[in-house]
């Protein structure tokens, strides 16, 4: 028995990833994840789980928890939750904007967290972009009571984003590794997401695709020059 264990020391079993849409709170959760190298990872669209059908939302939320419930027992499994924009299902119950079967919904939720808290070995993972509106049992130790903030990205990890995302176009010779500054891009990006920066690349090589096929001459490629 660990010390730990012999003291009745508890460890955080829910993690709560907040931040602006775009962000990269689900890919950051992933990763995590992914390095843990746990045998499931569920990734689950929070909203998608609610049904117009009497008792099926709760059917779906129970659902998520059985392979954990199943190996419980077994201190070298591991298992995933990720529950992507959790405040979708999760909101403050007795709130004006809540109905009786929303309410419910979060009660369920409770009740599968508090059972999970047996579970040691596989801790949930909520992202969200409203944490206020959350109701606040979920958010206690023990629940989802450990609380990162993830913000938008700074110079420095935009130039590294805009990097990694143009490294493709650099190894396949569409763009000169120095015929871009980038750093400027990076510079001119601020406030920008991850989200925001991708749709930047994919719209740039886009454009410059039809500026070399002949099929539009008005707009110039910022990033990216093919042919």
């Amino acid at each position: 028995m660990s010390l730990k264990s012999a003291l009745g020391l508890q460890h955080h079993r829910g993690l709560l990833l907040s931040g602006p849409p775009g962000c990269g709170k689900t890919s950051l959760a992933k990763v995590l994840s992914q390095a843990l190298n746990c045998d499931t990872i569920q990734v689950v669209h929070a909203p998608d789980i609610q049904s117009k059908w009497y008792g099926e939302s709760e059917h779906k939320l129970f659902q998520l928890f059985e392979p954990a419930r199943r190996t419980a027992h077994d201190p070298f499994s591991l298992h995933i939750i990720i529950l992507d924009e959790i405040d979708g299902l999760t909101k403050t119950r007795g709130s004006d904007t809540n109905s009786r079967a929303d309410d419910s919904l979060v009660s369920c939720l409770l009740a599968c967290m508090d059972g999970y808290n047996h579970y040691r070995h596989h801790p949930p993972t909520g992202t969200t972009n409203r944490p206020d509106v959350i109701d606040p049992a979920l958010l206690r130790y023990g629940r989802f009571g450990l609380h990162v903030q993830i913000p938008m990205p700074d110079e420095d990890q935009r130039l590294e984003i805009l990097q990694n995302m143009c490294k493709g176009l650099v190894n396949s010779a569409y763009l000169k590794k120095d015929s871009v500054n980038l750093r400027m891009w990076a510079r001119k990006t601020s406030g920008w997401s991850g989200a925001d920066i991708r749709m930047l690349v994919d719209e740039t090589v886009a454009t410059a695709l039809e500026e070399a096929a002949g099929l539009r001459k008005d707009t110039k490629s910022p990033l990216v020059t093919v042919g």
